[in-house]
């Protein structure tokens, strides 16, 4: 019965603070190698009343090795997203861009550490249907942009759905 009452206890203090202007673990990674450059980032996203606050510990940029002709970053932001139709999701609100031009050759790495970005929440719908996705808008050698994406845990918003502080 102790134990019982100990895990209730815990439990709750767990989920109040998540729920409540605490910091929850995000991770952004990649499904493919088929990008010319590799995005991966570790964080937290903490609840707001108003905003969700992430902020990245440490970003790692790379130039795929397969991709001969190297990568240029031209920004990177984070974005709050849905899933719009079966096979696409779509952006609802996007965080301020950080500017980083930077011309990445074959196999090169980048590692950035603290980096904060600030949504503002979306009105109406519950956050338990989003997650975050890390966009890197890149110049294409030949011409043009393309953009790279990394994706956070599905769920990672789950624990926002209550009210927050």
């Amino acid at each position: 019965m102790k134990c019982l009452i100990l895990l209730v206890c815990l439990f709750a203090t767990t989920a109040y603070a998540e729920g409540n202007g605490e910091g929850r673990p995000v991770i952004f990674s990649q499904d493919t190698d088929m990008w010319g450059l590799r995005v991966n980032a570790t964080g937290t996203v903490t609840n707001h009343e108003k905003t969700l606050d992430v902020h990245l510990d440490e970003l790692t940029f790379g130039s795929n090795p397969s991709n001969k002709r190297g990568a240029q970053i031209v920004d990177y932001t984070v974005c709050l997203v849905y899933q719009k139709t079966e096979e696409a999701w779509d952006k609802t609100e996007c965080a301020r861009p950080v500017k980083h031009e930077k011309q990445f050759s074959d196999g090169e790495v980048e590692t950035i550490k603290d980096v904060s970005f600030s949504l503002e929440k979306v009105d109406k719908l519950p956050l338990n249907l989003f997650w975050l996705v890390l966009i890197v808008d890149n110049k294409k050698v030949i011409n043009g942009y393309m953009t790279t994406f990394a994706q956070s845990q599905s769920d990672v918003l789950h624990f926002a759905a209550e009210p927050a502080q």
